[in-house]
């Protein structure tokens, strides 16, 4: 696959080529969803609680839809409603309550509840795919089986691992599950 180029899906009926749409929780400045951009998806959204990095991210992605905001207070039926048909949800959940950066305890737990935000929307917006970026000591939290076990209640079948950012051509390590 090239970068831009669309992606051949299958419908019951008929064999069709289309975009990829792609809405981004937490989607910060938008890092995520320029890679899922250079692999050729269409950002239809984002979602985050700080202004700059929603400013930033409809700067960097003009034809998305943006909502400055907490996921747990707007409405993933909204979020359907102008954002249209969803196939990629990628959500990158508050992280730094799980880092070992902020000195291995967490700062609040109610921060790592936005991982459960994901279930919420995937629920609504029924993607086709779900892809989650957070620190490997996320699986160290006491309701990361419980967070999996929602997602798999959704339908969703769930593979999971860490990857270290040199391997894939950055010059440091950076593991993420």
């Amino acid at each position: 696959m090239r970068y831009g180029q669309t992606v051949a899906c299958r419908t019951s009926t008929t064999h069709m080529c289309r975009r990829i749409r792609c809405f981004d929780l937490f989607c910060g400045a938008g890092g995520s969803s320029c890679g899922a951009s250079m692999a050729g998806a269409r950002i239809v959204g984002g979602l985050d609680a700080w202004k700059l990095a929603a400013d930033t991210f409809k700067m960097n992605f003009p034809e998305a839809v943006v909502w400055n905001g907490r996921a747990e207070e707007i409405e993933p039926r909204d979020v359907a409603v102008k954002t249209g048909r969803v196939d990629l949800l990628l959500a990158s959940p508050e992280c730094t309550s799980h880092s070992v950066a902020k000195g291995n305890a967490p700062r609040c737990e109610m921060s790592r509840q936005t991982a459960f935000q994901v279930i919420r929307y995937a629920g609504v917006l029924q993607p086709r795919w779900i892809v989650v970026e957070n620190v490997p000591q996320m699986m160290q939290w006491s309701r990361f089986g419980e967070w999996l076990d929602g997602i798999r209640r959704l339908g969703y079948q769930i593979c999971y691992g860490v990857l270290d950012a040199q391997d894939y051509g950055v010059p440091q390590s950076r593991k993420r599950l």
